[in-house]
């Protein structure tokens, strides 16, 4: 729910008596009062932005192990997208953002744990949800609703001895990815990536995409990551990993080695 209050600076003063005027004085007086009425509108500034949460079923800070938790006001997409203002403190306190220029915003809220990991947030709501228009001299607030966030899982390869083989080298195109529940039953999330992708930071991790939140960490345990050759056939074995659900906003990073019969888990 959101409000927001426009003030006005008119203030009107106590009726004078009235007096008769003649027809030329009145409309000079007219004219030279036009001014004074375009001063009768809405202030001009910044606003301001309280935001309030609630941590999925009214739960406690304690009970989700919550420590602190940030807003951010972003503008823009993709590349141009950016963080504005923000404002983060302790779980439990409302969250309040000053100086703000008057315009439309994308509203995130992210909770973390004891070990500075995202763990709820309000990106389930749809971005139209999330935005929020700030007017001019206004005061704003906001009530959020912050569920867990998706586990996170990354994944590199290791291709021939040692590393120093390419993808032609082995013959692999690309490696399906596929996490299942942690009793391998049930698919939560699974995604094609090119064996010539490229991986971020010196890991050289790729994070497999999940833009509809179906990594639950709370359940998510298993893996298995086939390798592929140009025409979309298995080459050789799948690497296989089970582990213990890691929990809401983890990340799971899982490194493989191949070669021509196939891949296996990097011991490294």
């Amino acid at each position: 729910m959101t409000s927001a209050n426009r003030p006005l600076s008119c203030s009107v003063g106590p009726r004078p008596a009235r007096t008769r005027l003649a027809a030329p004085l009145l409309g000079a007086l007219m004219l030279t009062s036009l001014p004074m009425l375009g001063g009768c509108g809405p202030e001009k500034g910044p606003g301001s932005l309280a935001v309030t949460y609630v941590l999925g079923n009214a739960k406690t800070c304690d009970e989700l192990g919550i420590e602190t938790v940030e807003l951010e006001l972003i503008r823009g997409s993709g590349d141009d997208r950016e963080v504005l203002y923000d404002d983060r403190g302790p779980c439990g306190d409302d969250l309040l953002i000053e100086g703000i220029e008057a315009k439309t915003y994308e509203v995130e809220v992210t909770a973390f744990d004891g070990n500075g990991i995202a763990t709820l947030d309000n990106l389930a709501d749809s971005e139209s949800e999330r935005r929020i228009e700030i007017f001019e001299a206004s005061d704003a607030t906001l009530e959020v609703d912050l569920t867990s966030r998706p586990a996170e899982l990354f994944v590199r390869w290791r291709l021939g001895a040692d590393g120093f083989a390419d993808c032609d080298g082995v013959g692999i195109d690309a490696f399906e990815v596929r996490a299942f529940e942690e009793d391998g039953g049930n698919l939560l999330l699974e995604d094609v990536l090119s064996c010539g992708l490229d991986g971020d930071g010196a890991g050289n991790w790729r994070l497999l995409a999940d833009p509809e939140r179906d990594l639950t960490g709370s359940l998510f345990g298993e893996v298995g990551i086939t390798p592929l050759d140009a025409n979309g056939d298995a080459v050789g074995g799948a690497a296989t990993f089970e582990f213990d659900p890691v929990g809401a906003g983890y990340p799971v990073q899982l490194s493989i080695e191949c070669d021509e019969l196939g891949c296996m888990p990097d011991p490294g």
